[in-house]
């Protein structure tokens, strides 16, 4: 009778509880802001890390980075993954009690991997204060001493704090007449492709490699894991995008045609595509050999798969990995690139898109190399950003790659660092930073198991040098599937790869055939699953996650719990429930759960979310508009005020041998700081069932912390 008055009082509840959750207005969102500094408790994964040492060299064991004990000579049986972001421009450069801030912040977030974007864009002149890179304005490559001192020293911090790094050679410097080289005027950014056809450039970069790696201290130091020659560029994936021509009457064709004769005089019958990928090779090795001189052990990229296509596992056939870059919804500047007061996005989703990002890069994996993503993000103010980390993170375990890096941390001076959301930086985004910790933990500690089939693509010589002359460069997936070699939705079923060595045809398995009429789209691992309903739900023993479109008051579930969503409408979030204590969910007596939505800027008054509007009157452009002034956007860079995240209400059902509870959100450090009411909490013969952000008078937050009694 007890029990039955209880279960009435909490349906009464529930019921309440959904006419109150659909007030209109601001009380959909909530204030939030997170310390980054003071992050403790169930947020703070920094207990992933210790200090890099003798013993903590990275090797590779085919597709895997493994850990190499430089004392014992011999690799270990520990496969590691790196979960990093980006530093570029000014932010790379922090002093000494800055850079140590900094690397507390990354180690709690979960960070193992920094990778050091852009060092060569700024060039500083001697009147600057600037420190933005680690050039000057002499004649390339000019290292700025006081640049390099600061680096120095945070690489360091970063070794304490368990934090390798990525060091890009070849980013966004463009060369000078003062180097003494063709600079092409002006119409190659970056000077890309010019500086892999002539040598001088080439001879230069080789300086460059050489002495920065040993300016900066890093030629036997097991903290520097990786080394990335040409960020995003190569000669095939110019000529594929027809930027050269090796016919062309300008410098850069009559260069190209005497490459030819010094390279291939014996052969002048060669292709084109052969002779450029000749050519790629021959920059990628010569750049690989000034890096083997000054680093020996450093694993070494020639660039991105996607970035020359197929091409590119027979330039870079020496890559000790592979690697590749991703985006969502990526800025569109209509009237000057980067204009910081006029931008706009579609407010498109990966999970909406079916996935398609994640697809399109999987089938760049070789299956005989590790392989990473060095560059991923889905750029606020786009609503659905708290999906890209907790869903590529899931989905990279499922498929066994072994590096991410999201794009970026920040790229401002630490001290201008701003605390509301801007741009590309995780700074300031709450949607991803709530949900940060957690995906890394989900990736590091493989939470969900990678797939039982590895379904390796030959791709022969002649394959590969097909889709280059076909000009597929980073599509493909497109290009596989013309040819019938894939079914995409199979990418959802089984880990997928490339095999550049092989020659046999592929086949498909008939299970991959199958899956085009499956819904939802189900791993072959049974823990990660994808509906046309555009939900995307994580079912492993550790970790949940309902990721996606929450159908209005209708249940979705997993093996242990489910989930309700007491919105009137459909809403999109992120919810996540990891255990604390490596029990099963079912099991756990200590879980977190993260609730992630749609992040947005205080408006003017500082009462309200300042939230998407039309881009000039159109129906699929999307930006904020600015208040304080008419200009089509809000500032990109930076904002003001507080944050504000999105409310999602829901009931929640967990499963297992419980007795008792206590449920308390967390604030901006993880500390306890309100306890959800008995009342909202119902204990049942097969677990528990309780309400998150149902109530508008109980203070919300993206955070909370299950404690279950025996």
């Amino acid at each position: 009778m007890i029990r039955r008055r209880l279960a009435l009082t909490f349906v009464a509840l529930v019921s309440a509880l959904f006419f109150h959750s659909s007030i209109a207005g601001e009380d959909n969102w909530y204030q939030f802001g997170i310390d980054l500094d003071r992050l403790s408790g169930p947020v703070d994964f920094s207990f992933l890390n210790h200090k890099i040492g003798e013993h903590d060299w990275i090797g590779t064991d085919r597709a895997h980075f493994v850990v190499f004990d430089e004392r014992a000579k011999k690799a270990t049986s520990r496969t590691i993954r790196f979960f990093g972001v980006s530093l570029g421009f000014d932010a790379a450069f922090p002093d000494a009690t800055e850079g140590r801030q900094l690397a507390d912040r990354l180690s709690r977030l979960g960070v193992n991997l920094v990778r050091l974007h852009q060092l060569d864009f700024v060039l500083r002149a001697k009147d600057e204060s600037r420190i933005g890179g680690v050039l000057t304005t002499a004649p390339y490559p000019t290292l700025d001493v006081e640049a390099i001192s600061r680096l120095k020293t945070f690489i360091s911090v970063l070794r304490d704090h368990g934090i390798y790094v990525v060091l890009s050679i070849h980013c966004g410097y463009t060369f000078r007449d003062i180097d003494g080289v063709y600079v092409g005027g002006g119409q190659f950014p970056a000077s890309r492709p010019l500086n892999e056809i002539f040598p001088k450039m080439i001879d230069l970069q080789q300086k460059f490699a050489e002495s920065l790696i040993s300016a900066l201290g890093l030629g036997n130091d097991p903290t520097l894991a990786f080394v990335e020659i040409n960020n995003e560029g190569s000669i095939l994936n110019a000529w594929q995008k027809r930027k050269i021509d090796v016919n062309s009457n300008d410098a850069v064709g009559a260069e190209l045609r005497a490459r030819r004769k010094q390279l291939f005089d014996k052969n002048p019958a060669i292709s084109d595509v052969d002779f450029l990928t000749a050519l790629d090779r021959d920059y990628f090795d010569r750049i690989r050999g000034a890096v083997h001189r000054a680093a020996p052990r450093a694993l070494i990229i020639g660039t991105q798969t996607d970035f020359g296509g197929l091409g590119n596992y027979t330039s870079d056939e020496s890559a000790d990995y592979r690697d590749t870059h991703f985006y969502v919804d990526h800025y569109d500047f209509p009237n000057g690139l980067w204009n910081k007061y006029d931008w706009r996005q579609r407010n498109t989703s990966l999970i909406g898109s079916g996935l398609s990002e994640l697809l399109r890069v999987a089938v760049l994996r070789d299956v005989r190399k590790p392989f990473m993503v060095s560059e991923f993000n889905e750029p606020w103010p786009n609503t659905h950003g708290s999906e890209i980390l907790p869903v590529t993170a899931s989905f990279a375990c499922f498929q066994d790659w072994g590096g991410l890096a999201f794009y970026d941390y920040a790229h401002r001076a630490f001290a201008q660092e701003s605390n509301t959301p801007h741009e590309f930086s995780l700074s300031g985004d709450l949607s991803k930073l709530a949900v940060f910790g957690i995906s890394a933990a989900i990736f590091r500690q493989s939470l969900v198991d990678q797939g039982g089939q590895l379904i390796a693509i030959p791709l022969p010589a002649s394959t590969r040098a097909a889709a280059t002359t076909a000009r597929a460069n980073g599509n493909v997936l497109a290009f596989l599937e013309q040819r019938g070699e894939l079914k995409k939705r199979s990418i959802l079923v089984h880990k997928i790869g490339v095999d550049p060595y092989a020659q046999d045809a592929v086949r498909v398995p008939n299970a991959i055939d199958a899956s085009s009429t499956l819904n939802p789209v189900a791993a072959d691992n049974g823990q990660v699953s994808y509906s046309l309903n555009r939900l995307y739900v994580i079912d492993a023993p550790r970790i949940v996650g309902y990721i996606g479109y929450l159908p209005a008051g209708n249940a979705v579930s997993t093996k242990f719990t489910s989930l309700t969503s007491l919105s009137r409408d459909e809403i999109f979030s992120s919810i996540l429930a990891l255990s604390l204590d490596s029990r099963p969910i079912s099991e756990s007596k200590h879980i977190l759960l993260a609730v992630s939505a749609a992040t947005a800027r205080s408006a003017a008054d500082g009462r309200s979310a300042l939230s998407l509007q039309a881009y000039q009157g159109e129906s699929d452009w999307w930006t904020v508009k600015s208040q304080a002034n008419p200009k089509p956007s809000d500032m990109l860079t930076e904002g003001s005020g507080s944050v504000w995240m999105q409310r999602t209400p829901f009931f929640f059902h967990l499963r297992g041998a419980f007795r008792a509870a206590d449920i308390y959100a967390l604030d901006g450090a993880g500390r306890r700081f309100e306890k959800l009411p008995s009342g909202m909490i119902q204990m049942v013969p097969d677990g528990m069932k309780f309400g998150i952000q149902t109530d508008v008078s109980i203070k919300s937050s993206p955070w909370y912390e299950i404690v279950i009694h025996e």
